[in-house]
């Protein structure tokens, strides 16, 4: 992504904005916002605009990370004003090794990718694994993920997966494979009342989080054979898979519950429902034609079975058990006799909006 193909050189390009834009929203600068977030947790976006207030990061870093981009000489802005005086191109941390301003721009490119995975720099690889534990765990370690100057509640465990992740040549799937396999991934997940503290946090368990926009509609493309592209197909059936949600454009039920824009780097998604979501999944167009259409592929590759069977079957499908007395008694009631198309979809939204389908534990 840093000294990229022609494949993956998006990432240091950024956004060409229309019109005129603010001298800390220029490729340059997102080049240098972005390595620095997403590859070793620093916010930039403050000393992008003059020396931060917050931390101890310097207009003059983020125009010399800038400058490593540049195809052209940098002048640098303060607060959207001209100094004056032209970037020199440099790496946030010179103690790991210098970054000679007069290379070409790929050469320069090259040695800042060398520079933030070379086994020293102990930043990269513990942003990297924090990353990891908090989208399994619900927490971070270092919390938030874009913060990493902030306290770890245990920094021997931060350290312990960092020294795993380079041990095994950044092998990312083992990182995963140590984190889903062992003892305290498998435990019991808490649920929280509301968000825990920034300080103070103690580590209790896996914290009960709810699905991303992608995985809620995988789930519902498979149980109702809906997903783009594919046919009815028997309920639950994994046959004739069609395209994951990850790889379909992002419509307005998808972004309304968290999908980001690709262009944008967003790091962590919303925790809560926001009220534009329950909008949509209570009687929005997308989410309420997707229900008709599940009702009617399940009426049809199953016109045979008796309400029981296809409430058994949606339960089964969408949260791994069979329903309560209580829940049959309501989903038959739902359901009709004969079975109703429209109580088919009351009964897919029922079971959609349970915490157990929407929580990931």
């Amino acid at each position: 992504l840093v000294s990229p193909t022609p494949e993956s050189e998006g990432f240091i390009r950024g956004i060409k904005w229309r019109g005129r834009v603010n001298a800390s929203q220029v490729r340059e600068i997102q080049f240098a916002q972005n390595v620095a977030q997403v590859f070793l947790g620093i916010n930039l976006k403050c000393a992008s605009c003059h020396d931060s207030f917050i931390d101890g990061w310097t207009l003059e870093d983020s125009y010399g990370l800038a400058a490593v981009v540049s195809d052209r000489p940098l002048e640098i802005h303060r607060c959207d004003k001209p100094t004056g005086r032209q970037a020199k191109a440099a790496f946030l941390y010179p103690e790991l090794g210098t970054l000679d301003p007069t290379l070409p721009r790929k050469q320069r490119l090259v040695r800042v990718a060398e520079l933030l995975t070379k086994k020293e720099n102990g930043r990269f690889a513990r942003t990297i694994v924090n990353r990891i534990w908090h989208r399994f765990m619900g927490r971070a370690i270092v919390h938030p993920v874009d913060v990493m100057d902030n306290d770890a509640f245990s920094p021997q465990l931060l350290d312990f997966l960092a020294g795993h992740l380079v041990d095994n040549g950044y092998n990312l799937k083992k990182t995963i494979e140590l984190i889903v396999t062992s003892r305290i991934y498998q435990s019991r997940t808490i649920t929280l009342a509301e968000a825990p503290p920034a300080e103070g946090f103690v580590f209790r368990g896996p914290i009960a989080k709810r699905m991303t926009a992608e995985q809620f509609l995988d789930g519902i493309w498979r149980i109702t054979g809906t997903a783009p592209g594919k046919t009815a197909v028997k309920v639950g059936d994994r046959e004739g898979e069609a395209v994951r949600a990850a790889l379909v454009v992002a419509d307005p039920l998808m972004r309304s519950m968290g999908r980001p824009n690709r262009e944008l780097v967003v790091s962590t998604r919303p925790d809560d429902l926001s009220t534009l979501q329950a909008l949509n999944l209570s009687n929005g167009r997308i989410f309420a034609g997707l229900l008709n259409r599940g009702a009617g592929n399940l009426k049809k590759s199953h016109p045979d079975w008796s309400a029981m069977q296809l409430t058994e079957s949606i339960f089964l499908n969408a949260i791994g058990r069979e329903p309560t007395e209580t829940e049959a008694v309501i989903a038959l009631e739902l359901l009709g006799n004969p079975i109703s198309s429209q109580g088919t979809t009351d009964l897919l939204w029922a079971v959609f909006m349970l915490p157990e389908f929407q929580m990931i534990r």
